[in-house]
């Protein structure tokens, strides 16, 4: 397991000293060629803009000084080394509600904790191999989904049966 990211050079951002140490633990498992850290967003986009990260994983908190706001500077300021950079978000169960939000913003992949290091090395192996058009689509904002005929439908709600099997689909989703 730890050759196959033996030239990879990794950023791991979160504010919260113990979360970043073990994560960091975890990927000193899978042999990167460096693991850097940042405690926050302006400290991250410094050291990554320095080295030029082959992948950026951060912690997603509050939508703004984190993942998602480290996303932005790195798709979208000028002085970004690497637009199409990888970012791989860390949700707990509290912040699933901010998905959305990342993805907006061009999040690469969710990773949702509590991780194993299988499913690390699967989100960076997945996140790694992707094609450069992939890389480009994943690193574009996406606008939220429009709903058509939302007037002419604004006052039919589905029957309990019904609404009960779309809120368990979209409950699957967001888990996944």
């Amino acid at each position: 397991m730890t050759n196959q990211f033996k030239s990879t050079n990794i950023l791991v951002v979160n504010e919260h000293d113990s979360s970043r140490k073990m994560l960091t633990a975890v990927l000193r498992m899978l042999g990167p060629a460096s693991i850097d850290e940042a405690y926050e967003k302006t400290d991250a986009y410094r050291k990554f803009k320095e080295k030029n990260h082959d992948i950026v994983i951060a912690a997603l908190i509050n939508a703004s000084e984190d993942v998602v706001g480290l996303t932005k500077l790195i798709r979208t300021d000028a002085a970004s080394p690497n637009t199409l950079t990888p970012v791989i978000a860390i949700a707990g169960p509290k912040n699933v509600h901010l998905v959305d939000q990342a993805r907006e913003v061009g999040v690469t992949d969710l990773l949702q904790s509590p991780f194993t290091v299988d499913n690390v090395s699967s989100r960076l192996k997945i996140a790694l191999s992707l094609a450069q058009e992939a890389l480009e689509a994943a690193a574009q904002p996406q606008e939220p989904p429009v709903i058509e005929n939302a007037e002419k439908n604004a006052d039919a709600w589905p029957v309990e049966d019904e609404a009960e099997t779309l809120t368990n689909m979209l409950l699957e989703l967001y888990m996944n």
